[in-house]
């Protein structure tokens, strides 16, 4: 595991920004992985919706693609 600006870094991870949780206002490093999704991730290197107190509520409400499509309300 490689330190960047004090955050752990996963191998598998590259670097996006650092930024603040919109839910608990931690700071957090956004990252991509291996597949190009955003993953957000703590001083540690923990997935930081792991330990959110507001990860339920920032997940509330999104739907992927197909779900979108199967109740249409995609396009």
């Amino acid at each position: 595991m490689t330190h960047v600006a004090g955050f752990a870094l996963p191998p598998d991870l590259t670097t996006v920004n650092i930024a603040r949780c919109r839910g608990c206002g931690a700071r957090v490093m956004w990252c991509r992985n291996s597949a190009g999704r955003g993953v957000a991730i703590d001083r540690d290197g923990t997935e930081h919706r792991q330990r959110c107190p507001d990860a339920a509520r920032m997940m509330r409400g999104r739907f992927t693609l197909l779900d979108a499509r199967s109740e249409g309300r995609g396009r």
